[in-house]
């Protein structure tokens, strides 16, 4: 059973900054996974590239400039950073809680 997230009632808006490792190649399925597992927690997910599985060259933007999230969630900032932590070839993270603009 797949819990959707309301999207109405997220209290936290967010934005991630994801670096892979050097040489972990596909940077793009791994971005792809990273917003699988986030929807379960998250919702109004958007993402750059937003072309991460229709473009091979995504991949190479990823490489050089992370793949960046926005999205909302009832999460804790600790919460969300520890879900992050969990990324497979996860070399660097910027996370930041941005204010609610309605």
């Amino acid at each position: 059973m797949s819990k959707r997230v309301e999207e109405k009632s997220l209290s936290n808006s967010y934005k991630a900054i994801i670096y892979f490792s050097d040489g972990c190649e596909m940077e793009n399925i791994r971005a792809y996974t990273i917003v699988h597992n986030l929807k379960e927690h998250a919702a109004d997910i958007s993402y750059i590239p937003a072309d991460i599985m229709d473009n091979d060259e995504s991949a190479e933007f990823i490489k050089k400039n992370g793949f960046t999230i926005f999205f909302k969630s009832n999460l804790s900032y600790d919460k969300v950073f520890d879900l992050f932590q969990q990324t497979i070839f996860l070399k660097d993270m910027e996370l930041y809680q941005l204010e609610n603009d309605g």
